[in-house]
């Protein structure tokens, strides 16, 4: 019996339809979307009746699943003809084979997600080239969200992952799912499809509160070891017009419903197609160790799948495999693909099914973490020194590094608290307690002292605790011994460097005088000190007897013949900057020691050397000088070693903390060569630019030759500089991390990983205290000589010299005593600032005009005032040469003859002479010894202009200000000079009562209230109580005082006082203005300037205010 008309427009509707519902199954891979034809209208053509009463079921699928029976929804009826002659379209076959990306989602417990957030997600996916994938995968530890792209793909989905979900972590993958995949165990696979006809939408969530995932997750809960659970989802927008067809399908030829008993079809494909569609593949899998421990997995999963039902227009089924072979549908699973069609599903369908969680899951199993995380790589664990734990998805591994590791230099960089000195102390305590070499050191002292704490009494014969701080047993440090060529040359260049960092310029003179005089200690036969080598300098009856133990006779030619032919005297400058190593008793005791410690046995019999450089007990700039010769010390042992067989090479590790304060021109070369000589180097400090302000060379090379990078939280330059050295983690995940917290890279940017360093071990505080005790009397008994006999050895080398000008002998805390000095002056009166200038010039001679402006931080303005000046009096000259860049005109400047004799008769200081330089020293030493950190000479901030010394303790700024020979009015505009420049209080001290009565006379005029209450004027017998009661005694310690009493107008700069700072014309400032060039600020309609940001911009832009240097 032939069909009737009504039974072939029905089939020919369900031979258009069922390819929507996703149960048609191909040869290979396909795209998800199904093949379209468009669906114009209901015509009769003898095609086969579809019976779609007969579908499956979940229980009738995996029945089939067992029996291997077939039930497919597709028959044919009685009265049909072939299946062939439907001629079903074949869709697209998948070809790409790109690398899949994978991208962990993990919100925060509290963070809702909302449909609407949701479906803008999906809509801003619509135009990604290749299918996308959320899956839900859980194992006995964890359960992961994660989508999937292809690498085209990458770059959309992370952008809109981030907008949508701003408060979530996402993690980048790589194989995750394949390498948690075991082909070896019993795996099940399971497609679900719509079970009526696709236009028919399934059960729509308008909140996701309860979330319908609820059921799912919870199926994952109770996972076995080596079980999985999965739901994959792929999905992709539709590119084909699938809603016209649908209103088309639905309808007869009148607009009414095509189904007579089904009127409601019209109303719910219209619901489907009011919003985008998508072609979309559910798939369940499991894995177990046996059949049906994974069927039951899918059970499970496949139950939370019913929530998406709505009796009233559709549900989702599952469908068999026939056609489907198992080791295609494991391929398709881990490579994110199918050899089935996909199902038509609106965004709101879709969505209800694939969305991170919300809050109503609370499983304990859900990875929700707070901040991005990766795995540590496998080169990272199963090793000896522990750094920590690395936690992902919820799996715990430890983190450690190799020997080989090691030796290649670790580099920690972290804000002040956040963990930098936990690491650093857990990670000395390993290596004590593993019996390996070591030197520590620290600039604070702190960490020195819990370190003793943790050192077993098995270690104790091997520790040596240098602590200049000690002064009754000074341990000698003899900077002047190198035993090989390489040594020497080591040492010279960096001493060299060490007294350069102590100058405020510096020329070829003093370097040429400097390095011989140093190759005259090393190439003697009997050696020498610092001391010896001020001798050197000093005496000339001791340099004549000094130069006949010397074999090297080029450095004998050089002090016989050309030294003598040197103008004035060259080596003044020298012990100048020489006596800053001397001057101060603690170190002075120390290096003045012939026989010191024995560095080359430090490193080659595993010691265990402490260097407590505690800047608040010695001093600032003596903790970083001792530091630095330290470190040279080191290195030039170091190398030394390249005589013995490299498997007689001991490793031996140097941890610095605050490095930044101890880099020598070797550094560089230790961090790039140290390596085979096996001395590993771990570097920490706090901010790049501490590191760049010193050498930006030496910073670079931090950067990047380490191995290891542990980078703690940071601030803004420093993370967006470092953020690019890692593959996972951006400048926002080095700024987000709490205490203890760091992000690592090993060897390359592919190898980094989130880490948790361990908290400090506890051990008790008696116990501590006593193996410091006994560790401190070891250290003085095995390598210290008491203070008596070192200073006696000193007074007797001190009868050699020159008894008619002494040498102040200063004791701790002293008085200052008036000492009267004939003071010189220059025969043309210039000022301070044009005599640095001066000096400067005759250091370094035939000077680029901008180069000299830029080294000594002067705005064009300034400069070309002091230089006209200087002109003017015939000081120097300007010349003019072709060795510009690019062989442009250029202005050099040199010093005359006349500006060579004026500095020769000059005082030592340019600021009133002997005495005045003594008042100085005398000023730093009482200030130190009160806790005070003191600098002679210290710069101004963007000026060329400099204070007599500079103190600073509890964020206490005190300018010093010593009047010897300058007159009133000068004082006070010293006085001004300091308080424009911030110091919170300006000390000024005069030799006698009646000069400082005029300078308090002069200081009432041109101060008003407020200021002089900053001021205050002493006689140099006044300077130790003012500084040992500071804070009691009238000086109020506040650091808000210089914001509370200058009122807030006196801060800013108006245009013509900006435009003089800045050494340009006003027409040039107002042009910066309005191209946003330079800082400003709005007062109403008034533009005004803040000092202290046009300084900061003055240090990043020389150039603009140097570049008319050059004549076109």
């Amino acid at each position: 019996m032939s069909p009737t008309l009504t039974q072939q427009l029905t089939a020919h509707f369900y031979y258009w339809e069922v390819r929507g519902r996703g149960w048609q199954v191909w040869e290979c891979p396909v795209e998800i979307e199904p093949a379209f034809e468009p669906f114009y209208f209901h015509y009769y053509n003898p095609e086969p009746v579809i019976d779609d009463a007969k579908k499956p079921t979940l229980l009738s699928s995996i029945a089939d699943k067992l029996t291997g029976s077939n039930s497919q929804a597709l028959t044919k009826t009685e009265n049909s003809y072939h299946e062939e002659e439907f001629n079903h379209p074949e869709p697209y076959i998948f070809t790409d084979t790109s690398e899949i990306a994978e991208i962990t989602i993990s919100l925060p417990p509290d963070q809702k997600v909302s449909t609407d957030i949701v479906e803008h997600f999906l809509l801003n996916l619509t135009h990604c080239t290749l299918p996308l994938s959320f899956e839900i995968i859980g194992s006995a530890d964890s359960i992961i969200v994660q989508m999937t792209c292809r690498t085209t793909d990458l770059f959309q989905l992370k952008q809109q992952l981030q907008a949508h979900f701003p408060g979530a972590v996402f993690n980048e993958e790589k194989d995750f799912l394949i390498n948690l995949w075991n082909k070896d165990k019993d795996v099940l696979f399971v497609d679900f499809g719509l079970s009526q006809e696709f236009m028919r939408p399934l059960k729509i969530f308008r909140s996701l509160d309860p979330d319908p995932l609820i059921g799912i997750i919870g199926a994952l809960e109770n996972l076995r070891a080596g079980e999985i659970g999965l739901i994959q989802i792929l999905f992709q927008a539709v590119r084909n017009p699938w809603s016209q067809s649908i209103a088309r399908a639905v309808t007869d030829g009148e607009g009414k419903s095509f189904f007579q008993d089904a009127p409601e079809m019209i109303h719910l494909a219209a619901e489907k197609i009011s919003k985008p569609l998508f072609a979309c593949v559910i798939r369940v899998a499991s894995q177990a160790s046996y059949h049906n421990r994974a069927l039951e997995i899918v059970r499970a999963v496949s139950s939370g799948l019913t929530v998406f039902s709505n009796p009233k227009s559709n549900e989702l089924i599952p469908l068999n495999n026939d056609g489907y072979d198992d080791l295609y549908h494991q391929d398709d699973l881990l490579f994110r693909r199918t050899c089935r069609s996909g199902m038509i599903l609106n965004s709101d369908e879709l969505l209800s099914i694939m969305h991170p969680p919300s809050t109503s899951i609370k499983s304990p199993k859900l990875v929700r973490e707070l901040k991005k995380t990766k795995p540590v790589p496998s080169i990272a664990t199963g090793h000896n020194l522990v750094l920590g734990i690395n936690t992902h998805q919820g799996k715990e591994t430890k983190v450690s590094l190799n020997t080989e590791q090691r030796i290649r230099h670790t580099y920690l960089i972290g804000a002040t608290g956040s963990g930098k000195s936990t690491l650093l102390l857990n990670l000395i305590a390993q290596d004590i307690k593993n019996g390996l070499g070591l030197a520590v050191l620290d600039p604070h002292g702190d960490l020195i002292d819990k370190v003793l704490g943790y050192i077993p009494e098995e270690r104790f014969e091997d520790v040596i605790l240098l602590d200049p701080a000690d002064s009754d047993y000074p341990i000698g440090l003899n900077i002047l011994s190198a035993h090989s060529e390489l040594e020497k040359n080591v040492l010279s260049s960096d001493l060299a460097a060490v007294f350069k960092r102590l100058s405020t310029s510096w020329g070829d003179q003093m370097t040429s005088v400097l390095g011989n005089a140093i190759l005259a200690i090393l190439e003697s036969r009997d050696g020498g000190t610092l001391v010896d080598l001020r001798r050197f300098l000093v005496e000339k009856s001791f340099r004549e007897s000094f130069l006949k133990t010397i074999a090297d006779p080029e450095v004998v030619y050089y002090w016989q013949n050309e030294f003598p032919l040197l103008s004035g005297k060259p080596q003044a400058s020298v012990l100048t900057r020489l006596d800053t190593f001397l001057r101060p008793k603690l170190i002075r005791n120390m290096v003045a020691q012939k026989d010191g410690l024995n560095f080359e046995n430090i490193l080659n019999s595993k010691k265990i050397f402490l260097c407590k450089l505690a800047q608040g007990l010695i001093g600032e700039e003596n903790s970083y000088l001792l530091g630095t010769l330290i470190v040279s010390k080191l290195h030039q042992i170091a190398m030394s070693r390249q005589a013995r067989s490299e498997k007689d090479r001991d490793n031996f590790f140097l941890y610095i903390d605050e490095f930044q304060n101890f880099i020598t021109p070797s550094m560089a070369s230790i961090l790039s060569g140290a390596r085979k000589y096996h001395l590993g180097l771990i570097l920490a400090h706090q901010e790049l630019r501490q590191l760049w302000n010193r050498d930006t060379e030496l910073a670079n090379s931090v950067i990047s030759n380490p191995g290891t990078r542990i980078c703690f939280r940071l601030g803004d330059f420093d993370a967006q500089k470092l953020s690019n050295g890692f593959s996972s983690f951006d400048e926002k995940d080095l700024q987000n991390l709490s205490v203890g917290e760091a992000i690592v890279r090993i060897e390359r940017a592919e190898f980094d990983f989130n880490l948790k360093t361990f908290p400090a071990h506890e051990i008790d505080d008696s116990k501590a205290e006593e193996r410091k005790t006994k560790l401190i009397a070891l250290s003085r008994e095995k390598y210290a000589k008491r203070r008596e006999e070192i200073e006696k050895i000193l007074i007797e080398n001190s009868r050699a010299q020159d008894t008619k000008s002494p040498q102040p002998v200063y004791s701790e805390a002293k008085e200052i005593r008036v000492k009267p000095v004939v003071s010189l002056a220059l025969a043309d009166i210039i000022s301070n600032e044009e005599l640095s200038l001066l000096k400067f010039l005759s250091e370094n001679p035939g000077i680029f005009v901008t180069k000299a402006y830029q080294i000594l931080n002067l705005s064009g303005y300034k400069g070309d005032k002091f230089k006209e000046n200087l002109i003017e009096k015939g000081l120097i000259v300007q010349e003019e040469t072709r060795d510009g860049k690019g062989g442009r005109l250029a202005k050099v400047l040199n010093i005359t003859e006349k500006g060579t004799r004026s500095i020769e008769s000059s005082p030592l200081a340019g600021k009133g002479g002997d005495y005045h330089k003594y008042l100085q020293s005398a000023v730093k030493e009482q200030a130190e010894v009160f806790g005070w950190k003191a600098k002679i000479e210290e710069k101004i901030k963007g000026s060329i202009e400099t204070v007599d010394v500079g103190l600073i303790k509890d964020d206490i700024k005190i300018a010093v200000e010593i009047s010897s020979t300058t007159k009133p009015e000068q004082e006070v505009q010293n006085i001004r000079k300091c308080l424009e420049a911030g110091y919170d209080y300006i000390f000024c001290i005069a030799e006698d009562e009646e000069k400082l009565v005029k300078i308090k006379s002069s200081s009432r005029k041109h101060f008003n209230a407020r200021e002089r209450e900053r001021i205050r004027f002493v006689l140099p017998s006044q300077v130790k109580n003012l500084l040992s009661s500071a804070g009691s005694m009238g000086v109020n310690i506040e650091t808000k005082i210089v914001s509370e009493k200058i009122p807030k107008q006196k801060q800013l700069m108006g245009t013509e006082e900006a435009a003089e700072f800045l050494g340009i014309s006003k027409n040039t400032l107002y042009e910066w203005v309005i191209q946003r060039k330079v800082p400003f600020i709005k007062v109403g309609r008034l533009t005004k300037f803040k000092k202290v940001a046009l300084e900061e911009w003055l240090e990043n832009n020389s150039h603009e205010i140097n570049r008319k240097d050059y004549i076109d």
